[in-house]
């Protein structure tokens, strides 16, 4: 394939005088409707003119050239072929925008480098994307598909969570993003219709925090924290605080095990051996005095049983422990 030369982008008789220009009367017949005047279903349109094209004529048809040239260079991209491509053109193949990397007669796309692929067609409107070029899931790595607006924090839409699924076993496989369900979800404290922020840190799904907001104005928040990578993810949440409009956790008291709360954590180890589970404390760090105080409350496990415990211990070891 030859190189073309670029036009211009003149016009010819663009700068005409009144008069010197007339719109051709028959484009399907050609220069022949200067023999009789009449068009390919023999209407008159014009006086004859012997076969000798007029001055007003010719300037229509080069302009109407030029333009056309000229409309084509502003807007289309030409759909490969074979051939020889030169060095910097641009082609349309498969739906893809590519540019030539350098001289080259190789189709697109199935070279080494020859062409670099620009953007898909279907994306200039994203109203005519087709589902085979977009995600399927949230988990979808297919090379080449197009991300769906919403998707790892970019706002728009909300991409769905499976109804039955664990927020403690599905999230730490998912991108940051935002996320949204119905009701029907585990490891959730709100209730109604769920929208998920979704944050990792980091990409190796071991760390992330979440916020999880609920249709009746509840909101909880939770921290995903996996260094080793236990399988079992579900094990690895911890609530940081909750608000919430409403009863959450009211009934028996004899439900109250598995019940939500407002705030709820749940430890998880050996409490056969003594250890203080803390629920909330205070740090006092006295900078003049040198010295300080953490109050706490939580409980105290054994191996004869669970106590409920408020303690002041001081920063010296030796310091004396309150507890109540």
């Amino acid at each position: 394939m030859a190189t073309g030369k670029r036009p211009d982008g003149e016009v010819f008789a663009g700068g005409a005088k009144g008069g010197e220009v007339l719109d051709f009367p028959s484009i399907p017949r050609g220069w022949g409707v200067t023999v009789d005047g009449q068009d390919p279903d023999g209407n008159s349109v014009t006086e004859p003119t012997n076969g000798i094209p007029p001055m007003e004529f010719f300037n229509r048809v080069q302009q109407r050239t030029d333009e056309a040239i000229l409309w084509l260079l502003q807007n289309a991209i030409p759909e490969w072929e074979a051939g020889t491509w030169p060095q910097k053109a641009v082609v349309i193949h498969d739906d893809v925008v590519y540019r030539a990397a350098r001289e080259t007669s190789a189709e697109p796309n199935k070279n080494d480098g020859d062409w670099t692929s620009l953007f898909p067609v279907e994306n200039l409107d994203g109203r005519y994307v087709p589902f085979t070029r977009i995600q399927s899931s949230v988990s979808d790595s297919t090379a080449g598909r197009l991300m769906t607006v919403g998707a790892f924090g970019i706002g728009g839409p909300e991409l769905g969570v499976a109804d039955g699924s664990d927020l403690r076993t599905v999230l730490p496989k998912y991108k940051s993003g935002n996320y949204g369900r119905g009701g029907n979800i585990s490891g959730s404290h709100v209730t109604g219709w769920h929208s998920f922020k979704w944050q990792q840190h980091g990409n190796d799904g071991k760390y992330g925090v979440l916020l999880d907001f609920g249709s009746n104005s509840q909101v909880s928040a939770q921290v995903y924290s996996n260094p080793n990578d236990d399988t079992n993810t579900q094990n690895h949440w911890m609530g940081l605080g909750f608000l919430y409009n409403g009863n959450l956790g009211g009934g028996s008291f004899a439900s109250q095990y598995n019940d939500k709360a407002p705030f709820t954590h749940v430890y998880q180890g050996n409490t056969g051996a003594s250890t203080y589970w803390p629920i909330t404390k205070q740090r006092i760090v006295s900078t003049d005095y040198n010295f300080g105080y953490a109050i706490s409350m939580g409980t105290l496990t054994s191996a004869t049983g669970v106590e409920w415990r408020v303690q002041i211990r001081g920063s010296n070891p030796a310091t004396p422990e309150v507890s109540m």
